[in-house]
């Protein structure tokens, strides 16, 4: 899987420094000013405004996908599916040592997406 983001990376990446390419050709192309060389290179072309939108929605979602995976909760969370706590012990490395503090780090992941 990470062959692959890195693949769909570059190839945003890419994608996007042609558009940014494209949008310096126009704007020195252009015998307007730099404000409506500007908007009109994104409205003249709506192929354009398309592809704006793509690599935004693009980045902040591998943005978020980093942010949840780089958790430390979904990191470490290895628990059986009834785990057992024993009362006043806590031998976990990450410090949750109750449901209710598995419960509040899920919670409080999901807030993140």
């Amino acid at each position: 899987h990470l062959v692959l983001l890195v693949i769909y990376l570059i190839l945003t990446l890419v994608y996007m420094v042609t558009t940014l390419v494209h949008l310096v050709k126009h704007i020195r192309g252009s015998t307007e000013g730099f404000f409506f060389a500007f908007v009109s290179f994104w409205v003249k072309d709506l192929y354009n405004l398309v592809d704006l939108v793509s690599y935004s929605a693009s980045c902040i979602t591998v943005a978020n996908w980093f942010s949840f995976v780089t958790q430390n909760f979904t990191l470490n969370f290895f628990f059986g599916e009834d785990p057992v706590w024993q009362e006043g012990y806590c031998g976990t490395s990450q410090g949750w040592c109750s449901d209710w503090e598995v419960t509040n780090n899920f919670a409080a992941t999901a807030l993140l997406l």
